[in-house]
């Protein structure tokens, strides 16, 4: 749908077919938009497009708005990585460093702070201290 939209947008004339009964419910409606994000420190040619698609995907979210009145909902929330033993805290410590040099948004949690956003996570993961990052 969106790629028809863009072509009626540059003056073309665009017939959308759609095996379904309603427009928009077949693999449109399956990804529900979904756009991924470059994991922390990721600098690979599919993390660059990820985060060019971010924000993209922003803009258009107004664009739509502006068009039909609707607003698709585009929440940007971020995710959670998390470490069960050493060896996967000091990967997450190493890729947080090097998102935080590449101008990402990163942060290591401590538990209190983490079980507060996630009640419901194991209280065996490996944590630090919010003081040890400050």
């Amino acid at each position: 749908m969106l790629t028809a939209r863009e072509l009626r947008l540059r003056g073309r004339k665009v017939l959308m077919l759609e095996k379904g009964s309603q427009a928009g419910r077949e693999a449109s409606w399956a990804s529900a938009g979904m756009v991924g994000e470059p994991g922390p420190g990721e600098s690979s040619p599919v993390a660059r497009l990820e985060a060019e698609s971010l924000g993209l995907f922003t803009a258009l979210s107004a664009e739509l708005k502006a068009e039909t009145g609707m607003d698709i909902e585009y929440l940007r929330e971020g995710w959670l990585s998390l470490a069960w033993d050493e060896a996967q805290m000091a990967a997450l410590e190493k890729a947080d460093a090097l998102a935080s040099g590449q101008g990402q948004d990163s942060i290591i949690l401590g538990g209190s702070e983490l079980w507060g956003m996630e009640p419901a996570l194991s209280r065996d993961l490996v944590t630090r201290s919010a003081s040890e990052y400050a």
